[in-house]
This record gives C-alpha cells, structure tokens and sequence, in this order.
C-alpha cells in the first residue's frame, strides 16, 4: 500500500521505523491515517523480516496529538450514534493492533502525546520519552 499519512523504511535490516507523517497537525491521526495504520499493522502480522519497529512522530511540534478533530468534525453531525459508536469502536482497535504485532514496538515520544497519541505510547513495548514529551488521556 501507497503511504499518505505514514511512512515506513526499514532503516537496517530487521529494524522498522514508522512515521507519523502530519507535522504540520502536530501528527494527529485523521481517516486517512486510520487507514493506513489499519493497513500497516495487519502488514506487520505477515512480515517476517522486522525484528523490532520503531514508532516516532515526524517533526518537531510533537509525537502525535490524537484525533484529528477537524477532520471528524466534517462528519460527525450527519452521524447516528451507531456511526458514532462504530467510529470509536474503529479508533479503540488501533492500539490493540499494536498489541497484536509480532515485533516489539518502541515509541520515541516528544512534545506532546495527547488521545491516541497516548494510547500508541502506551500499547508499545518500550517508550522513550524526550524531556519535554507531556502527556494526556483527555479522550473527546
């Protein structure tokens, strides 16, 4: 799959660095990136050559501020509450698809890791954490 929102190399062998890649939004996850993790971490299942992934935000405003709510906003007032309920469902299966990986996960966090933002650092295997990385699980 062709990465928008995401960008994955491996660095050295058996090593995959994974990018965040909406600087400017401070790497906030719209539909776009939901997709493409959706796609990335069932990859990852088959992918027998990755040892171990590294998970950063690219840029330096932050790691990744959670919803991108602009984004949901477009939506969310012609949604019913199944939709809503479906679309939470959908965001609450990323971290678990983290979990499910077979690699172990390292999470480089700076600058702010907010809602999903969080919750990634949280369903990695080991967090660095830069000095001035803060946090928040104030989930809207």
């Amino acid at each position: 799959m062709t990465y928008e929102t995401i960008e994955y190399q491996v660095t050295e062998p058996g090593i995959g660095l994974l990018l965040l890649n909406r600087p400017r939004v401070y790497n906030s996850v719209n539909h776009r990136m939901m997709e493409e993790l959706e796609s990335f971490w069932q990859e990852r299942l088959h992918d027998l050559e990755t040892h171990v992934i590294i998970l950063r935000g690219n840029g330096d405003k932050g790691f990744c501020a959670g919803l991108d709510m602009r984004d949901f906003m477009k939506n969310a007032p012609q949604m019913t509450v199944e939709q809503h309920y479906a679309f939470q469902v959908r965001l609450a299966r990323l971290p678990l698809a983290m979990r499910r990986a077979p690699q172990p996960i390292i999470c480089a966090v700076h600058g702010a890791g907010a809602g999903l933002g969080f919750s990634f650092a949280m369903a990695s295997d080991v967090r660095v954490i830069s000095p001035d990385a803060r946090f928040s699980a104030a989930y809207i």
